[in-house]
């Protein structure tokens, strides 16, 4: 036997045990979806979701997922229901999608901004919780709109390695404000160009300040433009470590947003 003639029998043989797995789960796949809705459209919810399950562990369908949560919710398992919706979310489905926003999230207008939120969100002007039912990893969305009218939106962990925003106790520039000031004042270069236009006003920036002290994740919330945004950016970025914000006593990753000052001198 050749070589040319075992490629063409290994080919062979390939295709048609491909085509078995794939006709001998579908089957089994069809049979277990069609049985799940006969026990769904009869009241036994149960027995639906262990024949939804079943088709599940073949091949992850978003039609499955949504059948199988509908079965939850008839059962007043809301956890389940809102996590299958989610699964038929990660598959792209847009019945899913409106359906975890409007079952399985919860929004919060504020009526009244805490001064720990202005704190963290100086030009904050209105703000709007989103919580997600039965979250594993208990996520809030925080929603909110500054003094032009532009929105943002910042998600909020509070599980295990997640980034911080509301927390027990703020990050702390080592020295404190004044330290802090001192550094800005050390460190940022005036550009040029801009110093020739008279520009000034104020650009805001959000970082992270990791469990460990160092500052990451360096951002532009809303500047005046030009080399002042870049400038703004680039001395946050030079910063040394702080002490870390705190939750239950315990260091973790924390939001914070400052606002450096540009202003011209004029004589």
């Amino acid at each position: 036997m050749n070589t040319k003639t075992k490629k063409q029998i290994f080919t062979l043989l390939f295709y048609f045990t491909f085509l078995t797995v794939c006709f001998g789960q579908a089957g089994p796949l069809s049979n277990n979806f069609q049985k799940g809705k006969q026990a769904a459209d009869a009241g036994k919810f149960s027995e639906a979701v262990t024949y939804f399950t079943k088709s599940l562990e073949l091949v992850p369908i978003a039609e499955t997922y949504l059948a199988r949560a509908k079965a939850y919710n008839a059962m007043g398992d809301s956890c389940n229901y809102c996590k299958d919706i989610l699964e038929a979310v990660k598959l792209e489905n847009n019945e899913a999608r409106e359906l975890y926003i409007s079952k399985c999230t919860r929004k919060i207008t504020l009526t009244k901004i805490p001064d720990s939120l202005k704190r963290i969100y100086p030009n904050i002007q209105s703000c709007e919780y989103t919580n997600h039912i039965c979250d594993p990893i208990l996520t809030r969305e925080i929603e909110y709109c500054n003094k032009k009218g532009s929105r943002f939106i910042v998600s909020t962990c509070y599980g295990p390695d997640s980034t911080y925003t509301i927390i027990s106790k703020l990050p702390e520039f080592v020295g404190g404000d004044k330290a802090m000031s001192r550094f800005l004042a050390d460190n940022i270069k005036y550009p040029m160009s801009a110093t020739l236009e008279g520009k000034q006003g104020i650009v805001y920036v959000s970082f992270i300040v990791d469990k460990t002290g160092n500052v990451t994740n360096v951002k532009l919330l809303q500047g005046i433009g030009g080399e002042y945004d870049d400038e703004a950016l680039r001395v946050v970025q030079l910063m040394p470590k702080w002490i870390p914000g705190t939750r239950n006593n315990e260091p973790v990753d924390t939001m914070y947003n400052t606002s450096i000052y540009f202003s011209i001198q004029k004589y």
